[in-house]
């Protein structure tokens, strides 16, 4: 059986969000994308939801990194992922740093079309990106960088409780 390696920084941290998508997936390891920001910047597919998701960029500082969870699935399970994702992201292939070391994976960014530095995320998507690093014990530095983001309440109440009870399932 032929797996892949895959870097979720947003919401597809949270293993039972990324698990609805990629059934057989399984944390591989904790790593980090050195080079990158994170934004909330990534416009949604669904022209109901007015809010950011989350989308790595290429940052000139030092210090900049981008932490996330390397999951490993069956390769069969990656149309589900592209069609979850949408046509607003591109596929990327990169390196992140691992305490294993190096890892080749690929990951997903938004492409300029889908970008809008205005955007805010609902509060339920931040509490999947927050509970996905709680759960996989990123650094705590990192899950205060998250949780302290600005967040919007989503209009659509079925939408945000549906989301919420995911949040809290365990990882």
């Amino acid at each position: 059986m032929r797996t892949l390696l895959y870097f979720a920084y947003g919401s597809n941290m949270h293993a039972p969000r990324l698990r609805e998508r990629t059934p057989s997936c399984e944390p591989y390891a904790v790593a980090r994308l050195p080079g990158y920001r994170l934004c909330f910047n990534k416009r949604s597919n669904d022209p109901s939801d007015r809010s950011g998701k989350c989308n790595i960029v290429v940052s000139d500082s030092e210090d900049a990194e981008v932490l996330g969870v390397v999951y490993r699935f069956e390769v069969a399970e990656k149309v589900a992922l592209d069609r979850a994702e949408g046509d607003g992201y591109a596929q990327v292939s990169l390196e992140v740093q691992a305490a294993v070391g190096g890892l080749g994976v690929y990951c997903y960014h938004a492409r300029d079309t889908h970008v809008d530095d205005s955007l805010t995320p609902y509060a339920w998507y931040k509490e999947l990106v927050v509970q996905g690093a709680r759960g996989h014990r990123l650094p705590d530095h990192y899950i205060d960088f998250l949780d302290s983001h600005p967040a919007i309440d989503d209009h659509d109440v079925r939408r945000a409780s549906v989301h919420f009870r995911l949040a809290t399932k365990p990882t």
